[in-house]
């Protein structure tokens, strides 16, 4: 009805404001990269769900499929890479999520209050 119409549009107000307040202080969008500290935290659960150790030291496997294939690397670290460079976008999700995940200051209102059903 128009009283979650109207929720709704308060709530997306209230988000673009946090949003543009978050990026004033920062100096602009920031765009995490691989080597970032803070992505490096946010994403460990990530990578250790996504390379899995497939001979003692040697061999490790990516498990998202690229093409119907996993593919198998030297090293953990070479799986991080090629999550970056082939599967951007699940990356960029899950640091996303987590970060939002992590934020003390995230919205916490989500839904619409309810009003009290009246008797008939």
């Amino acid at each position: 009805g128009p009283e979650d119409a109207a929720w709704e549009r308060a709530v997306e107000e209230r988000v673009r404001r946090r949003i543009a307040q978050a990026e004033a202080r920062a100096g602009g969008p920031r765009m995490m990269a691989m080597e970032d500290g803070e992505a490096e935290r946010l994403l460990a659960a990530f990578y250790a769900a996504n390379c899995v150790e497939k001979e003692a030291g040697q061999k490790y496997q990516c498990q998202i499929p690229l093409k119907g294939v996993n593919k198998v690397f030297k090293g953990p670290e070479f799986v991080k890479k090629h999550l970056w460079n082939k599967h951007t976008p699940r990356v960029l999700e899950e640091l996303y999520l987590m970060a939002y995940l992590t934020d003390p200051a995230r919205p916490s209102d989500t839904a619409p209050p309810s009003e009290p059903d009246e008797p008939d």
